[in-house]
């Protein structure tokens, strides 16, 4: 409506328009040619007018003053004759501004609804309900949907806002209302078990904005293999409760009905990739409680890395130095998630001094992953480890620190290890040495290994080497 303030004289045309941006914008564009402010121009059109047009100068003042995000009453405090009258036809006004809310184009209907509910000081779902009341069965699609596309552009899970507005008196309301998002969930629930990950993201991605009443069907995306589809469903059960995602772990954790060891790890897996100051301090504490299970605790240590990145050093050696290989464990996996500096050194080290199969494996891992030369001395004589994973671990990290120095471990793995996981490795290991030597140990295991895995792994890196089998 910006060619309104640029014109000599507002038409009178637009006072009386059907649209109330119209209106408001001929307001404002007249007190701007008068020198006055909209708000006392708009009192006197309220003021001056009969009852029909009062009742749409009104509804004007509430959708403006919730554009705004004002309430009506303080949009037009400072004109309490025109606030008194507004106040003696609110039924009427607000059925008027409300109808804005079911118009066809779903970008103004969404202005509107915010609008209305910011002007009157509630929550949008107090205005769907509202107009369910007055209209009937007929507009539940419409409102019903336009809440979830509200949710879809960051405002309040459906669910949540429904906690939040509705009284006992909106039970028949709620009812419809459920019944509509059930329809949306039995839509979207079966794309939950698809073996497609667009299937199973865009399942969340449905169910997202009608959390809580989703808590169901999201909970099963927390054990999905993408740790990005885990996340989104955490991210939406949490808004679902009115919390972040360390607020809602938290209350799992140390809430008043702490869930289930399992659950609780899984929860504290997602804070290892959160960006929130809050995640320190909770996982710091978690990993102190003694209260906690082990495999809790050794979790938090894991989501302390993360969190904290460097900062955790002091932590991690803490618990290093406690005599419980959970937590020693915990402690190597910790350590991957740490850039690479010399402070993991000294926890590596002592780790290769521990008798737990899980730990020797961890501080096997780390020397690949942070590329600890120093250490690598070490790694031969964990190649002989009774544990197929200290062995495989141990096989990864050599080849991690020198490829081509490791080409006779691997193959010599590859064709004499007892262990079909360890064989497995080393054939996926010789993809990355290449060479003939390693094409020749592939092509043997692809033909003679005795187990149907192996062969498939030797098979895939022979093709990654670009020899076919």
């Amino acid at each position: 409506m910006g060619w309104l303030f640029k014109a000599p004289q507002v038409p009178a045309g637009a006072f009386i328009d059907a649209d109330w941006l119209v209106r408001w914008s001929a307001v404002r564009a007249d007190a701007k040619l008068k020198g006055s402010e909209p708000e006392r121009l708009l009192a006197q059109l309220i003021e001056g007018s009969d009852d029909e047009r009062r009742r749409h100068w009104c509804a004007t003042a509430l959708l403006a003053a919730g554009a705004r995000t004002s309430t009506r009453d303080v949009f037009l405090a400072k004109e309490p004759k025109a606030l008194s009258a507004c106040r003696s036809i609110d039924g009427p006004a607000y059925g008027l501004a409300a109808a804005e809310v079911l118009q066809p184009d779903t970008n103004r209907a969404l202005e509107a609804l915010q609008a209305i509910a910011a002007a009157r000081g509630t929550g949008p779902a107090r205005v769907a309900l509202d107009l369910m009341i007055a209209r009937g069965e007929g507009v539940d699609e419409v409102v019903g949907n336009l809440l979830v596309v509200q949710a879809e552009r960051g405002g309040p899970p459906v669910g949540l806002t429904l906690l939040r507005d509705a009284t006992e008196r909106d039970t028949a309301q709620v009812d419809r209302l459920l019944a509509l998002y059930s329809r949306l969930r039995d839509r979207s629930r079966p794309l939950l078990s698809s073996s497609e990950k667009d299937a199973r993201r865009q399942a969340i991605s449905a169910l997202a904005p009608l959390a809580p009443l989703s808590s169901a069907e999201l909970l099963v995306g927390l054990d999905d293999q993408q740790a990005s589809i885990r996340m989104a469903a955490a991210r939406a059960l949490a808004r679902g409760e009115g919390r972040s995602l360390t607020e809602a772990a938290e209350a799992r954790l140390s809430g008043a009905t702490p869930a289930s060891p399992a659950e609780r790890r899984r929860w504290l897996t997602l804070l290892a990739d959160v960006d929130d100051p809050a995640c320190e301090a909770l996982t710091r504490r978690t990993w102190r409680d003694e209260t906690q299970p082990d495999m809790v605790r050794a979790e938090a240590l894991v989501s302390l890395a993360g969190c904290s990145r460097r900062a955790a050093l002091p932590e991690l050696t803490a618990a290093a130095s406690l005599r419980n290989v959970t937590l020693q464990a915990g402690v190597m996996r910790a350590v991957l998630l740490l850039p690479r500096e010399p402070g993991v050194v000294p926890l590596v080290e002592a780790a290769l001094t521990s008798t737990s199969d899980a730990v020797l494996a961890g501080a096997a891992q780390a020397i690949g992953a942070h590329r600890l030369t120093t250490l690598g001395g070490q790694l031969p004589a964990l190649l002989e480890h009774e544990a197929p994973g200290v062995r495989a671990e141990s096989l990864r990290a050599l080849a991690a620190l020198d490829p081509r120095k490791a080409q006779p471990l691997v193959i010599a793995r590859l064709e004499q290890d007892q262990d079909v996981a360890v064989r497995s490795a080393a054939a996926e290991l010789l993809a990355d040495v290449g060479g003939p030597i390693a094409v020749a140990a592939l092509a043997r295991a692809s033909k003679r290994d005795p187990d149907p895995s192996v062969k498939v792994a030797a098979t895939a890196s022979l093709r990654r080497l670009g020899v076919t089998p």
